[in-house]
């Protein structure tokens, strides 16, 4: 069995209506670290402004039927969801320089595929999380989880990057997070149905009119706990200078279920699925946004033990 936090991954749209050439894009996500998921219908747009954690967008420059549709497609996909990178698949190599602009950060076809790695890098994987890093995060945030709720079954999914900025899910919690090696949020969301049918279940308030409000109070704890246990996982090395004393201010669009940070780099996230032994279940989001400084060159690990998916969506993985 394999083990889910032994690297970060990323999620990423596919939608290419030629099987053959999907079928080679499936091979270069796969070797690559993307996940390559593709709309069960036609209708892209609505799945983009779902609920879907995406790192980018794969598409081709002509759907069956209308040619140059996935040009359009693509100026519509970037001025809904102008943060998610769009790497667009042409017929000719001659074209490749033609589409080089602000709505597609990368073109290619299916023989130069293996180009556009470094855009890849850049746009996708701009972030480097080092292992021990990772598996530090899973294990205090099993720890914190495994306080709150008892009798609990944990799971956690592969940690995955991610461009959107989606929110979902009733209840968020918003922790501000600062060390020497980085500076940013811890961003945790959770269903209120569920996440407050846990808190009666294991009575963490005794007062069942309070429930709502100990519900809040626990998602809180949870934020402050899993941060608390990670910033002192590590201790950060002497350095010269400190990191820039900025700030961005955080906008959230409850309109359209959206929140900005005010920066592209990733987010880093890993869904908690807790199973509990009636079949019962409720899931967690934890989201890392190192939006104003990350640096993990900076620390070294006090200590760290070892402990170890599921994305649902409207999507068919490939």
């Amino acid at each position: 069995m394999s083990d889910p936090i032994s690297k970060t991954v990323s999620k990423v749209l596919v939608y290419d209506c030629d099987e053959a050439h999907e079928e080679r894009v499936k091979e270069f996500c796969l070797s690559n670290s993307l996940t390559p998921v593709k709309p069960k219908s036609n209708k892209v747009l609505e799945v983009l402004l779902s609920n879907v954690d995406l790192g980018a967008v794969f598409i081709s420059e002509d759907i069956p039927g209308y040619p140059g549709a996935g040009i359009v497609m693509g100026q519509q996909i970037h001025r809904y969801r102008p943060e998610l990178p769009i790497f667009l698949r042409v017929e000719s190599e001659y074209d490749i320089p033609k589409y080089r602009n602000n709505v597609f950060c990368a073109t290619y076809t299916t023989g130069t595929i293996e180009n556009i790695r470094p855009a890849i890098a850049n746009h996708v994987f701009c972030n480097d999380y080092p292992n021990t890093f990772l598996r530090s995060v899973d294990e205090v945030s099993r720890r914190t989880l495994a306080y709150f709720f008892e009798e609990v079954d944990i799971s956690v999914s592969t940690p995955y990057l991610i461009k959107d900025r989606l929110i979902h899910g009733e209840m968020l919690s918003l922790l501000p997070i600062e060390s020497e090696w980085c500076k940013g949020y811890l961003m945790i969301q959770a269903d209120n149905t569920e996440f407050l049918d846990s808190v009666k279940r294991d009575k963490i308030s005794l007062d069942p009119e309070s429930y709502d409000s100990a519900a809040d109070d626990v998602l809180s704890e949870i934020s402050n706990m899993t941060w608390g246990g990670i910033r002192q996982r590590f201790v950060a090395q002497e350095r010269s200078e400190q990191a820039a004393n900025v700030q961005v201010p955080v906008v959230v669009n409850h309109a359209h279920s959206y929140i900005s940070f005010g920066s592209q780099s990733p987010l880093l996230s890993l869904k908690y699925n807790l199973m509990r032994s009636n079949g019962r279940s409720f899931s967690l989001d934890f989201m890392f946004i190192f939006n104003l400084h990350w640096d993990p060159s900076w620390f070294t690990e006090h200590d760290a033990n070892v402990l170890s998916s599921r994305i649902s969506g409207e999507l068919d993985f490939l």
